[in-house]
């Protein structure tokens, strides 16, 4: 079942066509970011630091959600967060900008992380700073 796991998760990004209509994608040059947080693990300090981050540096040319239903539904494999997530994910293209359980660390630990996740995420989606 572990072995599984991933390639059920993949099969699920990629039939995010079906879903897109219940979620908004945004314009060309802003982001809206997905994060997947562990709510238990008290994360929810960590999602306000990167979202205050992102505020100052891009306005309101980035905007962060987390734990939605419907996102949820389609990359979860129960349709809700995993214990321990942290994962930031770019909803327009459902690629994955940060994964605390790939790296075990989150990217509001260093300043310098959550810059770098921002160069991502301005070279991805366009953004003009």
């Amino acid at each position: 079942r572990a072995a599984a796991a991933p390639a059920l998760r993949a099969a699920r990004l990629a039939r995010g066509a079906e879903v897109a209509s219940l979620i908004k994608l945004a314009p060309e040059g802003q982001a809206f970011l997905h994060v997947e947080l562990c709510e238990v693990c008290g994360y929810i300090k960590h999602y306000a630091k990167l979202s205050e981050h992102f505020k100052k540096r891009f306005g309101d040319k980035v905007v962060l959600m987390f734990n939605d239903f419907d996102i949820l539904k389609e990359v979860s494999e129960t349709g809700q967060c995993r214990g321990a997530a942290f994962e930031v994910m770019d909803v327009n293209s459902r690629k994955i900008l940060w994964t605390k359980m790939g790296t075990g660390m989150l990217p509001t630990g260093k300043d310098v992380w959550m810059d770098e996740l921002g160069d991502q995420v301005a070279k991805l989606r366009n953004i003009a700073e």
